[in-house]
């Protein structure tokens, strides 16, 4: 991907992801390399179904779903600056918490927990994430 268009490149990806359900693009890309990908939920790459009933099921599909559309722009968990995460239930924050720390492992993004949701279609777990195409983000304490 090349940055030198002046205007945001709106990706609609056609395989490997599961299809939008609405009127957008997976992944923004702006000229600057800063990218912002929709809203995941745990929806199958095969079906366009809301796959599991546990919230440890749903995010590890949401993180496999983010990461597919990821590399189809060249990308990383690695490149993800900020994540929001939207809870339905804030009893499951402590399961999803754990699942999140492993799949970014030290990466650590800037982050918002939203809970207590009604997310459509009785997902349990919804991620929105932003980060850049142009090396990876840096991590480190302060």
């Amino acid at each position: 991907m090349t940055h030198s268009q002046v205007s945001p490149q709106f990706v609609h990806l056609e395989q490997g992801v599961p299809p939008v359900r609405g009127h957008y693009s997976h992944v923004v890309i702006l000229p600057t390399g800063q990218f912002m990908i929709a809203g995941q939920k745990a929806w199958s790459k095969e079906t366009g179904e809301l796959t599991g009933h546990h919230i440890i099921e749903q995010t590890e599909l949401v993180f496999d779903n983010i990461a597919s559309i990821l590399a189809q722009i060249d990308c990383s968990l690695d490149q993800l600056i900020r994540i929001s995460c939207h809870l339905a239930r804030v009893e499951d924050y402590e399961q999803f918490n754990e699942v999140y720390a492993r799949r970014l492992g030290e990466h650590r993004p800037a982050r918002t927990v939203l809970a207590g949701h009604d997310l459509r279609e009785g997902a349990l777990v919804e991620l929105v994430a932003d980060g850049f195409i142009d090396g990876k983000a840096t991590s480190g304490r302060r």
